[in-house]
Order: C-alpha cells, then sequence, then structure tokens
C-alpha cells in the first residue's frame, strides 16, 4: 500500500487510516486518543486543558475564551452569551448571579465585587470602571464620577465632585478651648463671599456675623 502523506510504500500491516481524515498512512504518523482508543494524524490530535487527557479534534471542545481544548463534559456555558469556557474560566456576577466567562466580566473599583462588564460605568474624572449605582453625576460639571469622591453641598443639596468642594474645621476663641466649629460643604465659587461657620452642638458658640454691605 501507499502512504496518502508521504508516498511511501508500506506492507499492510504498517499502515492504518486515521479516524479524523480517512487517510491510509504509516501507523508511525498516528497518536491514540486516551478516551476512544481511536488513531488519527498527530495534527488532529489534542490534549485536555483539565485532565491532560489526549483527545481526537471531534472529541474535544474548544473555549471560547482561550482557545483551550477539553472533553465535553467538562466545559462550561456562559448564562449570558451562550459562549463555552474551561472550568476555571467561569466566575459568578456579583450583581446577577449568572455564570459568565472570564473575559465577560470586569471588576468594579469601588466594591471590589467582579461583575458584568456592561454593568460597569466608567469615571471621567478618575477612569475607574465603577457599577453605575456606585456612581453619580456631578451636578455642577456635569460629570460621571465615583460615589466616594462625590459630597452632598450642605447649602443647595447638590451632589457634586468633591474637589471643586471647600470645608474647614476651625477653633472659635470666644467659644472657649474645646469648642470645636465647622464650616459647611459648599462648592467653591470664583469670588467666594464669607464662609458660614456653625458653632459644635451644645458648645454655646456664637455664630459668625454676616459682613455687612457699604452704604
Amino acid at each position: 500500500v501507499t502512504c496518502d502523506v508521504s508516498g511511501e510504500r508500506l506492507l499492510p500491516d504498517e499502515a492504518a487510516r486515521c479516524a479524523i481524515t480517512g487517510k491510509l498512512v504509516n501507523v508511525h504518523r498516528l497518536l491514540g486518543s486516551d478516551l476512544s482508543g481511536r488513531l488519527a494524524l498527530r495534527e488532529h490530535v489534542v490534549r485536555s486543558e483539565v485532565t491532560g487527557r489526549r483527545l481526537l479534534s471531534d472529541e474535544a471542545i474548544q473555549s471560547d475564551a482561550s482557545g483551550a481544548y477539553c472533553e465535553s463534559g467538562d466545559i462550561v456555558v456562559s448564562e449570558k452569551s451562550g459562549r463555552k469556557g474551561l472550568p476555571n474560566e467561569a466566575v459568578v456576577c456579583a450583581e446577577t448571579h449568572r455564570r459568565l466567562l472570564i473575559d465577560e466580566v470586569g471588576r468594579c473599583e469601588v466594591s471590589g465585587a467582579t461583575v458584568e462588564a456592561s454593568l460597569l460605568v466608567c469615571s471621567e474624572r478618575s477612569g475607574r470602571r465603577v457599577l453605575e449605582r456606585l456612581s453619580a453625576v456631578c451636578e455642577v460639571s456635569g460629570r460621571r464620577l465615583c460615589l466616594d469622591v462625590a459630597e452632598l453641598s450642605a447649602v443647595s443639596g447638590k451632589r457634586v465632585d468633591r474637589a471643586i468642594m471647600v470645608a474647614s474645621d476651625a477653633t472659635l476663641s470666644s467659644a472657649g478651648p474645646s469648642s470645636t466649629v465647622h464650616v459647611r460643604f459648599v462648592p467653591m465659587r470664583t469670588a467666594p463671599g464669607p464662609a458660614i461657620v456653625e458653632p459644635a452642638a451644645g458648645s454655646g458658640a456664637i455664630r459668625s456675623p454676616a459682613r455687612k454691605s457699604p452704604l
């Protein structure tokens, strides 16, 4: 007989058919499956990344996430896309509790949770990716930012970027050495007026009077 790959002449017991291509070849060119014992040319044999067993290409499933192979019984399927992956390439979304592949998720940089990538938004202030519910739009700049850098103005009630807020802790001599007063968070202005100073609870300190306008 003649080898369909090399063209060499062989005795009948020196040749066998590839289970994938059907070609009659030299038996030394074939490898056997650890799953079924079937023989195939080397280029049609892969190794499972899960069990380490040798498989023929029609006995293995390829991961859509990494391109690695495993047996059909070891594959996991994304509940979002239906794509296939290895067991160690699947994670559960902390928000939706659906099983997804590792290339379909991201990490919220505020909570640290691993979630479906489509649930994340990007902060225009820092570039951090966070869950939309852990972000806010600054009511002064209009930029989206993470909640951990946002403050509510004590004057207007608006949620704004902390970077454009002003705050101060000070001690008034008239309130006594142990009485602390606080300036409330307010958005900074181009020409800020006098800060509103409030005494600490129970201090008995007097609110600083507003500066009078000249007549």
